[in-house]
């Protein structure tokens, strides 16, 4: 049996909500038709992304990784991208593309960067710190994959050397 993980946005109440369950379509009714006690605020909420696992232990796995973000832009970020490359996949080639992200060693900027990568392409991810920068480039690839730099946003020179070592 399939198993779903799903993230639901409410324009009403300006929230996403992230769950698991094995009927889909039968859960958004449940949410939207005030039978859930986490969602029945808002009667508007669609979905945004889902995806597809062979085991419940699978599904909750993912789920739990996602809420573990903790970002709304985290959620809002997985919704289009996904929905994005699998729909345009076919027309967009990104295998062996480069990307250059600030900030990517946490948060929204890594989740960036680890979209990318899965996506074929290569990623040069910055942060303000050597020790993020390695850990970072560690968990994310090869050193093929990923190229890590140390660079403050903030300062011009910082950036130069970035996009010159790129």
């Amino acid at each position: 049996m399939a198993y779903f993980v799903y993230i639901l946005y409410s324009k009403t109440v300006n929230r996403y909500y992230v769950g698991h369950c094995q009927d889909l379509e039968d859960r958004i009714g449940r949410h939207n038709g005030d039978r859930s006690k986490f969602t029945k605020m808002a009667k508007d909420r669609e979905v945004k992304h889902s995806e597809i696992f062979s085991t419940r232990a699978e599904a909750m796995a993912r789920e739990k990784e996602i809420k573990g973000k903790k970002s709304r832009m985290v959620f809002l970020f997985l919704a289009i991208s996904f929905l994005n490359f699998i729909e345009n996949s076919e027309h967009m080639d990104l295998k062996g593309k480069v990307a250059y992200i600030t900030g990517g060693t946490k948060g929204i900027g890594y989740g960036i960067a680890e979209s990318l990568l899965q996506q074929g392409m290569k990623v040069a991810i910055s942060g303000r710190s050597q020790n993020s920068v390695s850990e970072a480039r560690k968990s994310l690839g090869t050193k093929e994959n990923v190229l890590g730099l140390v660079s403050d946003v903030s300062k011009l020179g910082d950036e130069k050397r970035a996009v010159d070592t790129i």
